[in-house]
This record gives C-alpha cells, structure tokens and sequence, in this order.
C-alpha cells in the first residue's frame, strides 16, 4: 500500500428493525472483531430513507482485510454476531473497498455522510473519473457548506467509483447540490453513467 492510501471496507446490508431502531445492536459484533490486528476506526448507522445498515471499517492494508476474512473459523464466527443487525441473515452482504488518497474519518464523523457510486457508461470511465475529481475539489473548496469530499475507484470494480463527503444536514446537502456549479457538474456526472446512486448515512464511530 501506497503511504498516501487509506484502506476502507464499505460494507452495507438490509437492516433489521432493531437495528433501525438503535444501531448500538451491532456493537457486540464489533468487539469481537476487535480481537484481530490491522482493524482502525469504524464507523456504522443507518441510511436515511431506506433501511440499509452501513459499516465502514479503516484497514491498515487491503491485505489486512483480506487475512481477516480468510481466516475462515474466526471470520464464520463472527458473522453471526452481525445478525441482530440484518433483516435477513440469507441476504447477502454488499463489501467493497477504496483506497481513498486522504483520510475520510472527517466526513464520516460530520452529522450526516454522504456514499455517491458512480458507474461510467462504457468508454467514459476517464471523463467521469475527472468530472468526479473536479466535484470533490468544489465541495473541498473554501466557502463550501461540505465537510470535505475525497473519491476513490471500487478496488472490486475499477471503473465504478465512490465519492465520500461529509455534511452539516440533509437540508444543507439538498440545498447545496442546486448551487448552478454543482448542479452543473453533477448533470455531467448523471449524463455519462448508467448508475449514479446517491445514499445519505447517519454513522456513529464504535469507541471499543
């Protein structure tokens, strides 16, 4: 790993009411996790308006995630800790990983998180890599109603990306993105993917 990547799981599933209700259910899942090393900070919380649960998880290296979960019998015994979590423990659960060039602990942190997924229609991967680079660096610009913004390609699907961005509100990110500039920018971003999807996330850091 490069110095200047910072390793993320994003792991998102269907929450169980529970869950919804207080995301604390997780919390004993996430010590237990705790007992295996290259595990930083996590984050976990509820989507707004719509019942996914999200866990983002700060790795020291890809490699330490991936030895994690070839560890077969702690990484099976550990899983069923995350039922009290999951509408559905047949469902399965959607893991991804960016190696994002600064560190997001910021925008995670903010009051709500916003997780934009970009998938390029064939051929324009490189035109929507820069109109992405060029939307984070406004959102990171002085004067800008965002926490900040960084983006990284999927590493399991590299032509797709994920922009991370902190925000005060739901109100301030709504009002935000209809500023002429950015309304501008994310048309162009629209107007050349097949899927942009757009999820806006309250996360809480797990303090174990």
């Amino acid at each position: 790993m490069a110095a200047s990547e910072h390793t993320y799981e994003i792991a998102i599933w269907a929450a169980s009411a529970a869950f919804q209700q207080d995301p604390d259910v997780l919390v004993p899942g996430l010590h237990y996790s705790r007992k295996r090393p290259g595990l930083n900070e996590i984050f976990y919380g509820s989507q707004l308006g719509a019942p996914n649960a999200f866990l983002v998880a700060h790795w020291d290296s890809l490699a330490a995630h991936q030895a994690f979960v070839a560890e077969t019998a702690f990484y099976e015994s550990f899983i069923p800790t995350l039922a009290p979590a999951r509408a559905d423990t047949a469902d399965p659960i959607s893991l991804v990983h960016a190696l994002f060039p600064s560190s997001p602990v910021a925008l995670l942190s903010a009051p709500l998180t916003e997780f934009a997924t970009v998938t390029p229609k064939p051929g324009r991967g490189d035109a929507v890599r820069a109109l992405v680079e060029r939307l984070a660096q406004e959102l990171n610009a002085e004067g800008s109603q965002a926490a900040g913004a960084v983006w990284a390609p999927i590493v399991e699907e590299p032509e797709r990306v994920v922009l991370v961005v902190g925000w005060p509100s739901h109100e301030v990110h709504a009002k935000a993105v209809e500023a002429p500039k950015l309304k501008e920018l994310i048309g162009e971003i629209v107007a050349s993917s097949t899927e942009t999807r757009v999820q806006e996330v309250v996360l809480r850091a797990f303090a174990g």
